[in-house]
């Protein structure tokens, strides 16, 4: 009798025991999630997923802004970008992309709205034959595409090194916000006055209209990639802008 009472002791201790191991977890799982949610991983058509795998110093959703070859160090792909948000006042800024080497390859250029943990395109362009060494422009007005005020896009530039194996692309990434053109830029986002994406759009069309003789153009590009510590691009040669492709695939 006295063994019965004790085992059916044992046994509601054990219940008991077991009933708070499995309910415990379950109330944590129940915590309402942290009040900054993470940032949308990128919409990738073109196979180019985990274009943040590696970033060198953890930015806060930033990018790698350079991707070079393990196969040709000579050949990269760099963005200009700044270190963590670029800013633009313009409803269809620039942006602007810079190639060590020319290549046959295919040259992708997409942006992504960045919202409620979704990444929708807004461009995504794909260049048509060789392109040429140097700084080549997308200008979003060209390519009809419009960003919404105060909403974070991501934008990429990348070489399709291979079609059969995605894991050898080349890209470079930043972030991009339009913010209202008579807000005040705090010092670390004022570039002469001129929000980042603006401030290169300016130089770069300068740089483009005086033709041979873009000496000063060209100097404040360089001193503009300087202040964001942009080390591996020349600012020699600049292309016009890139055009839409004739099949109207430069948008969704």
């Amino acid at each position: 009798m006295i063994d019965s009472k004790m085992n059916l002791r044992l046994s509601v201790v054990f219940v008991a025991a077991m009933t708070i191991a499995i309910t415990a977890p379950m109330a944590l799982a129940a915590d309402p999630p942290a009040t900054q949610p993470a940032l949308a991983p990128s919409a990738d058509p073109m196979g180019m997923d985990n274009m943040n795998a590696g970033d060198p110093i953890g930015r806060q959703g930033g990018g790698v802004r350079s991707s070079r070859s393990t196969s040709d160090p000579a050949f990269w792909i760099s963005i200009i970008a700044p270190l963590r948000v670029g800013k633009t006042t313009l409803a269809s800024p620039s942006l602007v992309f810079y190639l060590s080497k020319a290549t046959d390859r295919p040259v992708l250029v997409t942006v992504t709205e960045q919202r409620n943990n979704q990444a929708a395109a807004v461009i995504h362009w794909v260049s048509d034959g060789t392109t040429a060494a140097g700084l080549h422009e997308i200008d979003l007005a060209k390519m009809n595409a419009t960003l919404k005020p105060n909403v974070l896009y991501r934008w990429t530039a990348a070489v399709r090194l291979d079609d059969q194996n995605p894991a050898t692309q080349l890209f470079s990434s930043g972030l991009l916000l339009r913010v209202p053109a008579a807000a005040a830029l705090p010092p670390a986002d004022s570039y002469d006055g001129k929000a980042f994406y603006d401030a290169v759009a300016a130089t770069y069309s300068a740089m483009i209209a005086h033709g041979s003789d873009p000496a000063a153009p060209r100097k404040a590009l360089a001193d503009l990639l300087a202040k964001v510590e942009i080390k591996d691009v020349s600012v020699d040669v600049a292309h016009d802008p890139e055009t839409p492709p004739a099949n109207g695939a430069g948008t969704p």
